[in-house]
């Protein structure tokens, strides 16, 4: 796990032997993402209640920019935002068969 990860969830996070670590290291042929959209994070003023995912990102993230085009959901349509996300996969993962995108849609 990335120095970060280990951090924040500390015990949360499953142990492995040295032989599944082994068995499980470049072991995706490709990633698989559902994203619907982007938004500005700010460091959260106060720590959420409980643990858990909310906690663990530790920060206020529905910030937007009210120019930004709106689905009918009333949620943002931010195309950069989501090619600045393909490009940090990429990088960081290089998993052989690319990143399939399994779900981008929303209500127009």
């Amino acid at each position: 796990y990335p120095a970060c990860m280990q951090e924040t969830c500390g015990d949360r996070l499953p142990k492995f032997t040295a032989k599944e670590r082994k068995l499980l290291k470049c072991s995706s042929d490709f990633i698989g993402i559902n994203s619907y959209s982007s938004n500005f994070v700010v460091p959260a003023r106060q720590p959420p209640k409980g643990a858990g995912y909310w906690s663990d990102i530790g920060v206020a993230w529905w910030h937007t920019d009210s120019r930004w085009e709106r689905t009918d959901m009333g949620w943002p349509v931010v195309p950069w935002g989501f090619r600045e996300l393909l490009i940090y996969l990429h990088e960081q993962y290089r998993a052989p068969c690319g990143i399939i995108v399994t779900e981008k849609g929303w209500a127009l």
